[in-house]
């Protein structure tokens, strides 16, 4: 699995030290080693002492209530997909490629800045296609008051895709309104120029979007 084991694992370690956590309640909570968490979270500002100041007040129901429905709806996308078979990969490949992908004959690319969403679009586009691994090309999109380097090493650790096929990065000038940027790694377009394939791929969704032609 390699890093890419641990995508869920390392977005919600971002997610809660964002928040406020300590590590060792993030090592707790998502049974991890505390080496690891702390490569996950090292570039995400710790705002421990707010977090500490409202530590006091009892959380609000409405707000118990969300947060029970988010995670009853993983726990049960979570059991739904666990045993997804190859057929149903590739077609919800495909239905994630009609939302996300270029609709070009020449190149497939996807551009997100959700990790999970770059790691299932590799993971099918590997499994499925003969892909030349040293033809792929990964675009970044970056704010110019956040870290290129760490950006473009978790992106290069995530996908598997070496460094030298990261072409030159487009960096934005950042909004001083925002203090924090919600995207610390940016985003990030991946793309795989083969004709052969991109046809191929946007044949399979036309046949994929047919289906609600059909009655019943």
């Amino acid at each position: 699995m390699g890093n890419m084991g641990k995508v869920f694992e390392r977005e919600q370690a971002r997610i809660m030290r964002a928040q406020g956590a300590k590590l060792i309640e993030i090592c707790q909570a998502l049974k991890v080693s505390k080496s690891s968490a702390s490569v996950w979270v090292r570039d995400v500002p710790f705002v421990g002492q707010k977090r500490a100041q409202s530590a006091h007040r009892r959380p609000h129901g409405q707000a118990v209530a969300k947060q029970k429905e988010i995670q009853a709806g993983i726990d049960a996308g979570h059991e739904y997909f666990a045993h997804m078979s190859r057929k149903e990969f590739f077609a919800a490949g495909i239905a994630l490629y009609a939302g996300e992908g270029t609709k070009g004959h020449q190149t497939v690319c996807v551009t997100n800045t959700d990790p999970l969403i770059i790691t299932f679009y590799l993971k099918w586009l590997r499994e499925f296609f003969a892909i030349d691994e040293s033809r792929l090309r990964v675009g970044l999109y970056l704010h110019e008051n956040l870290d290129l380097d760490s950006a473009i090493d978790y992106w290069s650790r995530l996908t598997d895709i070496p460094l030298k096929h990261f072409i030159k990065p487009y960096r934005a000038t950042a909004d001083p309104a925002r203090k924090r940027s919600k995207h610390v790694n940016g985003c990030i377009s991946v793309r795989y120029h083969c004709v052969h394939t991109a046809r191929k791929i946007l044949g399979y969704m036309d046949g994929l979007l047919e289906y609600s032609r059909f009655p019943g």
